[in-house]
Parts: structure tokens; C-alpha cells; sequence
């Protein structure tokens, strides 16, 4: 069965009675408990005064609680206390509710400046709080998220050094193996620079050696000979003379004689031009009744080129009888072989016959081997007879009308 308020109220003042032997000086306190945990001291009671009359005590308690919570309106709670020299020897707890139809509950009472200022610091307080738990774990997030960019940009750092100290090293081994090889591209185009050179050089100290050779084979040959074979230092000195004066005379120019007139003395320039008269009348043509070459002029040049073809032909051939000319060896001591080869070249040259192989022979011993060295290096060029140049023409020239002059006095007929 539910116990209505009075009940309460009489049941605690009966074990309150009971348990108080002395109920002088005993207090009975109704109390306000507000929301806000504040008291207010609705009405006290002494006890010893009420003691005749509980009953009385209960039903003023009731209505005393019933007319301050209609005051108040909505639900209230009060405290009903017994106080016994200022300290509490017992409490009842009471609800009274009262709801009117023409306005809100009113919590305890209205709200004072002071009470709601301390409402609005707790709530600014639990929003602070709010706030700055909230900024503190999205600090938090940020710091996290800067740590995490900071190892990666860390990481990212360390990747590019690495990336450039391999770019580097790699750049580095690239240019030393480009050093590497225009070092030995270097070297090997000195070395073969230095083997061009002295190939060079030897080729030209063999061709010198070969030419002085050639040129002073006769001499040579004579010395260790003892005159019997070659020729003698003398008779070479003179036909370098011959030859030079012969060269020197036929380029001469009116202007270079009166040059020699004035440079050498009466006796000198008279020696000189009694030695160009004679040069002039041994080099002279025929008398030509005709205004083009005479007929001499032009068997002398068919001559010539046959000879030039002809040697051209043979010129595998013409090593050993070359040795045979360096040694200045006469036409009946040459070997069988040799001497065929020089009837041969005699027969080609002239198609009529008029030309001896001794008489060729002769002729081509008149000549000088430095003067024959250049025509035998045409030959190897493989040059034609009309792209020879002027000077290997007229050495070729020379020894057919030679050839020619020594058939005509008979030389090697009986060859």
C-alpha cells in the first residue's frame, strides 16, 4: 500500500519521538532544496511545544509545503529536519508537485543575477572545456600530420641527395672514360702520325739514297774495279758540267746573256758564248725549206713516243738491264737476255729498222741516271706520252735522236 505524504511525516515523527527522550530543545525545520543545491528555511517548530499535539504538527508541515510549492509551481523538493542544538539528528525528504493551467513550473524560485551568472560560467566553462579538448585533439591531428610530412619530406630529401651524388659519380666515371679515350685517341693518332713520318722519311732517304746511287753507282763500281768497269769520278764530273751547261743554255734568254755580259769579265763572257754557239749548233735543227717541222723532226718524235710505249710495255722487265746502266756496262757485255730486251726496245722504236740495239744502248748510256730517274717515275705513274711534261720529253727525245745519229755512223751494227 503506498504511503501518502502525512503518513511519512507521522511515521517520522513517531520514531523521531521515540528515539528522543528529551525532546526539549529539540527543532523540527522544513527546508527549500533547489536544483541549484541552495537551502531555504520555509518554517521551524519546536517539538516540546507540539508534543501535546502531533497531529496539529503534521497537518501544518503539509500545508505550509503545499502553499510554498503552489508558489513555486511544478515539482519541488523540501527537507524536513530535526535539529538538536544546531546539528541534525534526523531528516525527511518530501516531493510536492502543483501544476496550474495558465503557466510554466517554476524551479524552486526565480532566478536571481547571481544565479545566473553562475549557470552561464559553468556553461562557459563546459564549452571551453569542449573547445579546447576539441582544439587540442585537432592540434594533435596536426601534429601528427606535420610529423608524417616531416619524415616524408625527410625521406624525400635523402632519395634526392642520393639521386644527385649518383648523378654525380655518374657524370664523374662518364668524364674520366671520355679522358680515357681522347688520351688514347691521341696517342694513336700521334703514333700513327709519328709511323706516316718516318715511313715518309725513309721513302725519301731511300729514294735520295737510291738516286745518289744510281748517280754515283758508275763511280763506285769503277773504284772497286780498278778502272775496268764503270766509270771514272772524272769523266762524271764532266758530264754533270756538260749536262748543267746544257740546261743552262737552253733556257737562256737574251736578257739573262746580256746579264752574263755585264757580270763576267771580256775573257769569261767570250768563253761562255764560244760554249753556247757550240751547244746551239749541236742542238740546231735541219735546214727546213717548209714553215712546219722538218721531216728529221718528226721521225725523231715517233721515235720518241715508240721508245716511251716501249719501255712503258717492259718496264716488269727493265730491273736487270737498269743494274747493267747504273754499272755503265758496254753493249757486248751485257748477257743474252738483256741484250734481247735492248733489240727489242731498238726494234719497236724504229718500225723501218734503222735503229741498232748497240746504238739504243749507246745512247741511253750518254744519258745521265738522274736525268732517266724521273721519265722511270712517269712510267710507274702509268702517264701517257701527251701528258708527259716538257723535261721528261726531251730526255726521252734526246736519246732516240741519239740512238738515231749513232745508227747513222754505224754503232752496233755488228750487234
Amino acid at each position: 500500500m503506498t504511503m501518502t505524504t502525512r503518513d511519512r511525516i507521522d511515521r517520522w515523527l513517531g520514531e523521531l519521538l521515540a528515539t528522543q527522550s528529551q525532546s526539549e530543545g529539540v527543532m523540527i525545520v522544513l527546508v527549500h532544496a533547489a536544483v541549484d543545491q541552495t537551502q531555504r528555511t520555509v518554517k521551524s517548530w519546536r517539538l516540546a511545544d507540539t508534543v501535546e499535539n502531533v497531529e496539529a504538527l503534521i497537518t501544518d508541515v503539509d500545508e505550509m509545503a503545499e502553499q510554498d510549492a503552489e508558489g513555486l509551481g511544478g515539482r519541488q523538493r523540501y527537507v524536513l529536519r530535526a535539529q538538536l542544538k544546531g546539528r541534525d539528528v534526523g531528516s525527511l525528504t518530501l516531493r510536492y508537485e502543483y501544476r496550474p493551467d495558465d503557466g510554466p513550473a517554476v524551479d524552486s524560485e526565480p532566478a536571481t543575477a547571481a544565479g545566473t551568472i553562475a549557470v552561464l560560467q559553468r556553461h562557459a566553462e563546459g564549452a571551453m572545456r569542449m573547445m579546447v579538448q576539441s582544439f587540442s585533439g585537432v592540434i594533435e591531428s596536426y601534429k601528427e600530420q606535420v610529423n608524417a610530412q616531416r619524415t616524408l619530406i625527410a625521406d624525400f630529401q635523402r632519395q634526392a641527395a642520393e639521386n644527385f651524388r649518383l648523378q654525380e659519380e655518374l657524370a664523374s666515371r662518364k668524364l674520366e672514360q671520355d679522358l680515357v679515350l681522347k688520351e688514347r685517341e691521341t696517342h694513336l693518332q700521334l703514333t700513327a702520325a709519328r709511323e706516316a713520318h718516318e715511313i715518309e722519311k725513309s721513302q725519301l732517304v731511300w729514294g735520295e739514297g737510291i738516286r745518289k746511287l744510281m748517280e754515283w753507282g758508275p763511280v763506285i763500281l769503277h773504284y772497286l774495279t780498278k778502272g775496268e768497269a764503270g766509270r771514272s769520278p772524272e769523266d762524271v764530273m764532266s758530264e754533270k758540267r756538260r749536262q748543267a751547261e746544257e740546261q743552262l743554255f737552253a733556257n737562256a734568254t737574251d736578257a739573262q746573256i746580256e746579264e752574263w755580259r755585264r757580270a763576267l769579265s771580256p775573257e769569261q763572257f767570250a768563253e761562255l758564248m764560244e760554249g753556247y754557239r757550240s751547244y746551239r749548233a749541236r742542238s740546231a735543227p735541219q735546214p727546213r725549206t717548209g714553215s712546219g717541222p722538218s721531216r728529221e723532226d718528226e721521225v725523231i718524235a715517233r721515235a720518241g713516243a715508240a721508245l716511251y710505249g716501249a719501255l712503258g710495255a717492259s718496264l716488269a722487265r727493265l730491273e736487270p738491264l737498269a743494274m747493267c746502266l747504273v754499272g755503265r756496262e758496254a753493249y757486248e757485255a751485257l748477257g743474252a737476255d738483256e741484250r734481247a730486251l735492248v733489240d727489242e726496245l731498238a726494234g719497236e722504236t724504229s718500225s723501218s729498222g734503222e735503229i741498232a740495239g748497240g746504238a739504243l744502248w749507246s745512247a741511253l748510256l750518254a744519258a745521265d741516271v738522274s736525268v732517266l730517274l724521273p721519265v722511270v717515275g712517269r712510267l710507274r705513274e702509268g702517264t701517257a706520252w701527251a701528258d708527259l711534261d716538257r723535261q721528261a720529253k726531251l730526255t726521252v727525245l734526246g736519246i732516240a735522236a741519239r740512238a738515231m745519229r749513232g745508227a747513222g755512223r754505224g754503232e752496233g751494227a755488228g750487234g
